[in-house]
């Protein structure tokens, strides 16, 4: 079931499986350019975050996809403060611990979690 389009890439030993879902400019070259967490959220669904080819991270959720400022802004949106959202908010902690990423200013993209 994994997927990847676009102009994403995935090569070396770096691998997609399960309902992993990679997009865009997505450049997996190793193991550790991608992260993969199931089940998760209120529809034990999968999440994705990946290394972009500009070095930033993308993530998928469902039907969402973005950057992690953009999910971290979503997952406030759609959960406010309840046990989901706090199960997101140590996900997008590991994600930026992952992949080195510092917070950044809050942005809003619509879409179901």
């Amino acid at each position: 079931n994994a997927q990847v389009s676009g102009n994403a890439q995935v090569y070396g030993n770096a691998r997609v499986f399960g309902n992993a879902q990679v997009y865009d400019d997505a450049q997996l070259q190793k193991r550790s350019d991608y992260l993969t967490i199931s089940p998760i959220g209120s529809e034990n669904g999968v999440f994705t975050a990946y290394r972009s080819k500009g070095g930033g991270v993308q993530c998928n959720r469902g039907c969402f996809h973005g950057t992690i400022e953009e999910f971290e802004a979503e997952v406030a949106k759609t959960h406010g403060e309840n046990e989901y959202a706090k199960q997101y908010q140590a996900v997008i902690e590991l994600v930026r611990l992952r992949f080195g990423q510092k917070k950044t200013a809050e942005v809003f993209v619509g879409g179901n979690l």
